[in-house]
């Protein structure tokens, strides 16, 4: 499978505010399902200064169009865009990218490669595979707070205020949960699984933990880890927002599904495709190979979509709401675009 997900370096990344990293925190290691265990005392949680806030406007589902504002080199070349503390987060083969509102400068957060990205109420994480390394940043002074030493072959992550919760395929399938208040980390194994979907591959929320492995979904208990049921899916991305689980396959027109997040069905289908979901009310947004697209998260009917001559390349990856903006960034050309969306 070919995969649009690429990170790249660029001449445009920035200086390392703060000074480099905070003292590593110290963590124990508890087995759930068929690990090994090892452990040391855990530390109390460093609590970040950051307050979320959310940008303002929030286009819905009424819109019918979407025009492009113009496009700037970025040197972002991966998912996710995350919005968050009045700015833009994404990974970076450099390091933890912000990305200022509304002038989308990038400044690099921490200057280590980041391969996935997720943000709570007060706190940005970062995942570097290279360094097996989960990182705690200040989305205010832009220190690391925390870092934590994770399994090999972590892959990507999701957060709720209680925890981070890492995805990992080390010959073994499973998943980390870091929990915030203790700095504790547990780890399980799903026996099950027969590796790691391309892209995404982990949500949380609503009550659940879920992985995918490319073939099955699985749900879990956020606070236990146990596996509660197994759900034959295709797909390389699992996002979730407004109200909704949504899987993806990253092949253009491979499908993107709705699906109930209390029972794991299939709500509702669109033959679009998608390396990233973003959410505003009534509408998801996919970052597709054919360009920017706009559908009900309810009936995921298309609502919307870029011109095919205003779509730079099917190389499109992060997504993000940016107040009455959507951003969206190309990993092949490393080039972030603003679009407009109208509802006439």
């Amino acid at each position: 499978m070919t995969t649009r997900l690429r990170l790249l370096a660029h001449p445009l990344l920035g200086s390392l505010p703060g000074g480099g990293l905070a003292t590593v925190a110290a963590v124990s290691v508890a087995v759930v399902v068929g690990c090994s265990t090892s452990s040391s005392q855990p530390v109390a949680a460093s609590r970040c200064h950051g307050r979320s806030t959310a940008l303002a406007g929030s286009p819905g589902p009424a819109i019918r169009r979407l025009r492009a504002l113009g496009s700037a080199p970025t040197p972002i070349g991966a998912a996710p865009l995350l919005p968050g503390f009045g700015a833009v987060w994404a990974p970076s083969s450099a390091g933890l990218v912000k990305l200022s509102v509304p002038s989308g400068k990038p400044t690099i957060a921490v200057r280590m490669p980041i391969d996935d990205v997720a943000v709570t109420s007060s706190c940005v994480y970062g995942l570097s595979q290279a360094r097996n390394k989960l990182l705690e940043v200040d989305p205010g002074s832009l220190r690391v707070t925390r870092q934590w030493t994770l399994n090999r072959g972590s892959h990507s992550i999701t957060a709720t205020d209680a925890a981070v919760y890492v995805a990992y395929d080390s010959g073994t399938t499973g998943v980390e949960r870091v929990d915030l208040a203790s700095g504790t980390v547990t780890r399980a194994t799903i026996h099950s699984a027969s590796g790691m979907a391309a892209d995404q591959a982990i949500a949380a929320g609503a009550g659940s933990v879920w992985e995918i492995d490319g073939t099955s979904l699985y749900r879990l208990d956020p606070a236990r880890l146990s596996q509660i049921s197994t759900t034959s899916l295709v797909a390389s991305d699992i996002w979730l927002g407004d109200g909704s689980l949504w899987a993806a396959s990253e092949n253009p027109n491979g499908g993107v599904e709705r699906i109930d997040p209390q029972n794991d069905r299939v709500e509702a289908r669109s033959q679009a495709d998608a390396i990233q979901i973003a959410f505003s009310p009534g509408v998801a947004w996919l970052s597709a190979a054919a360009g920017t697209t706009a559908v009900s998260s309810v009936t995921a009917r298309t609502l919307a979509a870029l011109p095919t001559s205003s779509v730079a390349s099917s190389g499109s990856a992060g997504i993000a709401v940016v107040g009455d903006e959507i951003w969206t960034t190309y990993s092949d050309l490393q080039r972030l675009q603003r679009i407009a969306p109208a509802e006439n």
